[in-house]
């Protein structure tokens, strides 16, 4: 996620771009072996031949009865996650000891 909207679509456009071979609009004044490597192109990319783009900015509630935690992502590291889950047991349970030995 990024914090900006200009810089979203910038990356969308770049990632569109990479991944799409994107039609040409008008005549080209190409010669005919750029022709042939541009069939090439498009055959290894697909071409796009329409996009849209939704811009919304995120609005977060705040409830005092309700608490959470960032969800884990595909990376094996937990430690965000953890680090927020002893804030928020700490924030409810502010006497209580984190994990007590048995």
């Amino acid at each position: 996620m990024c914090e900006d909207d200009v810089q979203g679509k910038k990356l969308l456009n770049e990632a569109i771009s990479t991944l799409f071979s994107l039609p040409v609009s008008g005549n080209s004044d190409k010669n005919s072996t750029d022709h042939q490597c541009e069939n090439i192109v498009t055959k290894v990319k697909p071409t796009l031949l329409w996009s849209a783009v939704y811009v919304q900015e995120l609005t977060v509630g705040v409830f005092d009865g309700v608490s959470s935690t960032s969800m884990p992502d595909g990376n094996l590291q937990y430690n965000n996650l953890l680090g927020a889950t002893t804030k928020l047991f700490q924030k409810m349970y502010s006497d209580e000891e984190f994990f007590p030995e048995t």
